[in-house]
């Protein structure tokens, strides 16, 4: 068990703005302070699992956590992270103490108060992210009360999609990582010092009109590696539909597209479920 000195100042505003999340009736999706996704709905694990990431650099959306420890599980060299909401980094590390401590990969839904805490006394922060991970949850377990735990997430989709996947590898590489994490906006102008082998942005163009996803073009072409590739999931239907036309139309002068779609047993045909952009070889975007 840790014991506090002075908490970081970031962190009691970050939890000033939970409270603000928490306990408003309108609160901005897709901002700073949001919900947490408890888990994916995604494939990312079939999406990834349709190229080599093995040994390679990646940057991927954090959300739940879960398409981290899928290119982990994939055996990814070092995965960074990037997410609007600065919130996923506090439930990434309660995720990573959850494996440790329990060797599975979520925590009960609606977790107590009282699981929090003995997470905590079996936490030993080896860096200053997760000291403040740390200080986060302590503060946040003093401060409210356990049915701020189930306001803190988005209802879970209870597909069990990963609960069984062997974790004895993931944690190795996880907590051989020395991982970075970037609370931006990808759609809006960013300068990170890092180019990476792969870029996974989950669903996110969905959301983004044609002005930002030209500059959510440039940011994925500046900071790929040569012949880089970013990987997307769909979950809006068809990606031949006319959104995805115009987001293609866009991305098509820089980037390469390929569908990567999977078998659907209970539909008895192929489910669109992602798509691929990979770098072409042109002028550096300035």
């Amino acid at each position: 068990m840790v014991i506090l000195g002075e908490i970081d100042s970031t962190v009691i505003q970050d939890i000033k703005k939970t409270e603000e999340m928490l306990y408003s009736y309108y609160y901005n999706r897709f901002s700073t302070y949001d919900k947490v996704y408890f888990e994916t709905n995604e494939k990312c694990d079939k999406i990834i699992s349709n190229y080599d990431v093995k040994d390679k650099t990646i940057l991927t959306v954090l959300g739940s956590g879960d398409q981290a420890f899928q290119f982990y599980n994939h055996g990814a060299k070092n995965v960074d992270l990037f997410d609007i909401n600065k919130l996923t980094i506090y439930y990434y590390y309660l995720r990573i103490w959850h494996i440790r401590k329990y060797g599975k990969m979520y925590p009960k839904w609606g977790p107590k108060k009282e699981y929090i805490k003995e997470l905590l006394n079996s936490v030993n922060p080896k860096n200053e992210t997760e000291l403040k991970a740390y200080e986060y949850w302590s503060l946040f377990i003093n401060k409210f009360n356990s049915d701020a735990l189930h306001r803190f997430f988005h209802s879970p989709y209870n597909n069990g999609t990963y609960k069984k996947m062997d974790t004895s590898l993931l944690l190795d590489k996880i907590d051989n990582d020395d991982f970075d994490f970037y609370n931006i906006d990808i759609s809006r102008l960013v300068d990170l010092e890092k180019k990476y082998d792969f870029i996974y942005t989950s669903n996110l163009s969905d959301y983004i009109n044609d002005e930002r996803l030209t500059i959510y073009r440039d940011n994925l072409y500046n900071h790929l590696n040569r012949g880089g590739i970013v990987l997307s999931s769909n979950l809006s239907g068809s990606i031949y539909c006319y959104k995805y036309y115009s987001q293609r139309k866009i991305m098509g002068r820089y980037f390469k597209f390929k569908c990567i779609s999977d078998w659907n047993k209970e539909l008895f045909e192929m489910d669109d479920i992602g798509y691929s952009y990979k770098k072409r070889l042109i002028k550096r975007i300035i």
